[in-house]
């Protein structure tokens, strides 16, 4: 009687498992060479969050040429990639499949235009800054009013600055 390792079948699944392992061995030979892991090609969407009257510049690598721009509100998709304060986007409508945006601009839930005075909430006083994260350009305290032009769920563009949006509430 013949052992099932003795079969035709498990002739053939051998001969499947060694493709297999080929395989993989030279697709992780490629991707060290080329310098990426398979973990790089997945994606997330992110929106750029700016001045309504403002153009957020694409560039060919950080900090490198400017190739295009993207307004308040676009949609985006990256892998992640983040070199020198930039985020690494795919999929542009441009000459180029991908680009560089400021990390500054970006944000990972979509906002939404406001257009309308809103109050500060909060016990003390809230940090206005130059850009998402940066620098504090100055301070505004509970009940002042401010015009905001977009708004995410994490962070707002308002007249005066940036503004995390859960110090800001709807006039009543």
């Amino acid at each position: 009687m013949k052992g099932f390792f003795d079969t035709e079948l498990w002739r053939w699944l051998k001969t499947l498992l060694e493709i297999a392992l080929i395989a993989a061995v030279l697709i992780a030979i490629i991707s060290a060479v080329r310098g990426f892991a398979i973990a790089d090609t997945i994606t997330e969407e992110v929106w750029v969050l700016c001045e309504p009257t403002g153009t957020v510049n694409i560039r060919s690598k950080p900090g490198g040429r400017i190739f295009g721009g993207t307004t308040c509100g676009s949609k985006l998709w990256t892998d992640n990639k983040q070199r020198d304060g930039f985020i690494h986007v795919l999929e542009l409508a441009a000459e180029e499949e991908t680009g560089w945006i400021s990390a500054r601009y970006i944000v990972y839930d979509e906002p939404h235009e406001v257009n309308e005075e809103m109050i500060v909430a909060c016990e003390g006083r809230v940090a206005c800054r130059k850009w998402i994260g940066g620098k504090i350009i100055h301070w505004l305290h509970e009940g002042d009013e401010v015009l905001v032009f977009w708004m995410s769920d994490s962070w707002a563009v308002t007249e005066k600055g940036y503004i995390r949006s859960e110090f800001l509430e709807r006039r009543q």
